[in-house]
């Protein structure tokens, strides 16, 4: 009767260190077999070697340029953030935020791009919406525009008012 220590295995090569490591013919035929190690493959398997990395940048999720070091560390950049720094000569600080001055989050063309507080970027994207509100230029109770917009219309003191009623009303 045959155990697992029995079964057949081959001597190869890893790709990574070149090491000769022992193999089972099981594992070589389900495709592995490469490499000596785990921290090997990983290793190989990094920076440019990286299947994913095509020697470009590519679209990220928010709709930024975005590419991997090609040192192969595997950090991530974002191209408009690397131009300017580039531009300025000095790494961008944390409360700075590079804005697309044509909205084009694929412009990145140094005459697009300027660098702003992040209070600043905020403030200059809210200055669009002009309103109270989505749906509401003040609070439809108090008609003031100076506290918070909360929902329904009301401000945050407003709404709070409302709960409060609401449930002291059913606690009765």
């Amino acid at each position: 009767m045959k155990t697992r220590s029995d079964k057949k295995a081959v001597t190869l090569k890893c790709k990574h260190c070149s090491s000769e490591f022992e193999c089972k013919l099981s594992r070589l035929r389900a495709g592995g077999g490469k490499y000596c190690s785990q921290s090997c493959r990983s290793k190989h398997k990094s920076g440019t070697r990286s299947p994913f990395f095509k020697g470009k940048p590519w679209i990220n999720a928010n709709g930024y340029l975005e590419y991997t070091d090609p040192l192969g560390s595997g950090k991530k950049f974002l191209v408009h953030r690397t131009k300017m720094e580039e531009s300025i000569g000095r790494k961008l600080k944390s409360c700075e935020v590079v804005h697309h001055i044509d909205n084009n989050k694929l412009n990145n063309d140094i005459a697009n791009l300027e660098i702003m507080l992040v209070s600043e970027h905020v403030k200059h994207h809210n200055q669009k919406l002009k309103s109270w509100a989505k749906k509401y230029d003040c609070c439809t109770r108090c008609e003031t525009t100076l506290k918070p917009h909360q929902a329904k219309g009301l401000c945050v003191v407003c709404y709070k008012h409302l709960w409060f009623s609401r449930n002291y009303e059913s606690l009765k």
